[in-house]
């Protein structure tokens, strides 16, 4: 996709700093580039001796959106969406589905739940979401798909797939 003079969407994603979100923060950042979107994974931002909670702050403050892995009910994730609600940034939450229920502080707000063995259903509709949460004047021409659209599309693949 072929970016125009406007500034880049940047977004965020939160999470426990554990390998295992690691990978899915990735996985997600490169779904997001196709689309001229930059996600800045936490732990790649922090430089080494520098204070913690204010570069955290910092990345929000700069960020378009904020996306969470809610998983662990971790206490650094929870603040860090509670500084990005305060600062009414959109916050997509995100949980693995092996969690028997979300934090009841979250469970009314809008949240995927992944399979972290399978991504790319996350990945697609993150991307969705991202593009309907970018500013305005950070718009590109290609706008997303409608759910009915997406959900056609996963059909139609799937019947490919079930005739081969």
């Amino acid at each position: 996709m072929v970016m125009s003079s406007i500034e880049q969407t940047q977004g965020v994603f939160i999470a426990p700093h554990k390998e295992k979100f690691e990978k899915i923060g990735k996985a997600i950042a490169k779904a997001l580039k196709k689309h001229g979107i930059e996600l800045t994974v936490i732990d790649d931002e922090i430089p080494a001796g520098s204070l913690w909670i204010v570069n955290i702050q910092r990345t929000i403050e700069r960020a378009d959106f904020i996306i969470a892995d809610i998983t662990d009910e971790n206490s650094n994730v929870m603040y860090e969406v509670g500084f990005a609600h305060a600062l009414r940034k959109p916050v997509l939450p995100i949980v693995n589905r092996k969690v028997s229920k979300v934090p009841y502080v979250i469970a009314g707000y809008i949240y995927l739940v992944y399979d972290p063995e399978n991504l790319d259903g996350l990945n697609e509709e993150i991307q969705y979401w991202a593009l309907r949460n970018r500013p305005k004047g950070k718009q590109t021409e290609t706008q997303p798909r409608s759910l009915a659209e997406r959900a056609q599309a996963r059909f139609k693949a799937k019947k490919l797939e079930q005739s081969s």
